[in-house]
């Protein structure tokens, strides 16, 4: 299975989402023309939510989880996933990153393969 999958959102513009897996843990990593935006780690306990929340994506339906820590998570409005992240350094501040239409089922069958 590959490590990495990386995504285009629809919105910010000119954006990339980099979701990693090492071990047990997802790391997602935002870039906006090739400078970091954001990053946070999701634990294997924070990983199992991630999992239901990309599969209820696939599924159109609505759901969400909080990685408290990192005051970062999913979402997924009728199928359309949001990635709520803070921002770092210069781009601080909050990020609400909208994955296009196909990214559920992508990201669903990238996280099957791990299993």
């Amino acid at each position: 299975m590959p490590q990495h999958l990386t995504l285009t959102p629809v919105a910010p513009a000119d954006a990339t989402l980099d979701v990693a897996l090492y071990g047990a843990t997802y790391r997602l990593t935002g870039e906006v023309s090739g400078q970091s935006v954001f990053w946070f780690d999701l634990s294997p306990t924070y990983a199992v939510d991630f999992d239901r929340v990309v599969a209820a994506a696939a599924r159109g339906e609505d759901a969400s989880m909080t990685a408290t820590v990192w005051r970062s998570g999913l979402s997924s409005a009728g199928g359309v996933l949001t990635v709520h992240a803070e921002g770092s350094g210069e781009a601080s501040g909050r990020a609400d990153w909208t994955l296009g239409p196909d990214a559920a089922a992508q990201l669903q069958a990238w996280v099957t393969q791990k299993a």
